[in-house]
């Protein structure tokens, strides 16, 4: 398969956010950074309202999405490849919190970024009738296989927070954690 384009959770950019290297393991994505950082017991910054809605594929199934597209795709075709899996940001951090069994109080709202999209979704129909895929794996499902991961694999996650993704939480958390100061939520956190 040479020309398909993917399309996988992202709204109008046409690429797919599942890699082939562990470096899209890192936590510097939303639910990685979630986990990583209530592991730690670390402030988690919601953006706005948190009420963004996105539509969430677990790994595995999009990994077969791309696999199926690879080899019983068209070419030039698009296909997006959604799992029909609409949460809001607010409601994947506080489920991953509960499998944590961390507070909600570590959840901040801050300040929403500019142009924030209030919704990602695809239409996977296409991929369905012509590729024959759908998602196996159940949201609710597939956040407890995650969370297990990352507990499972703490020393790389300690490891690889050692290393490059440093800078990148410094400037998106420590910057706005200033923003943080006298700012107060509803559960009177700073």
């Amino acid at each position: 398969m040479k020309g398909a384009i993917l399309a996988g959770g992202t709204g109008s950019r046409r690429f797919p956010l599942t890699k082939g290297t562990y470096k899209h393991l890192l936590p510097v994505y939303n639910a990685p950074m979630i986990i990583a950082r209530a592991m730690k017991g670390q402030t988690i910054l919601v953006y706005g309202d948190g009420l963004q809605i996105r539509d969430w594929v677990f790994v595995v199934d999009h990994c077969a999405a791309i696999d199926s597209v690879l080899h019983h795709g068209r070419d030039g075709e698009i296909y997006n490849l959604g799992a029909g899996n609409e949460w809001t940001n607010r409601e994947i951090a506080g489920r991953i919190l509960q499998l944590l069994g961390k507070p909600e109080s570590l959840l901040a709202h801050v300040q929403d970024r500019p142009g924030h999209d209030r919704r990602y979704a695809l239409d996977r129909a296409k991929a369905q009738k012509q590729l024959g895929w759908v998602p196996r794996t159940m949201l609710e499902d597939g956040l407890k296989q995650t969370v297990a991961w990352y507990l499972a694999n703490r020393e790389w996650m300690r490891r690889v927070s050692a290393r490059k993704f440093k800078s990148y939480c410094r400037q998106q958390y420590d910057e706005r954690e200033t923003m943080l100061a006298g700012i107060r939520d509803t559960n009177g956190r700073a």
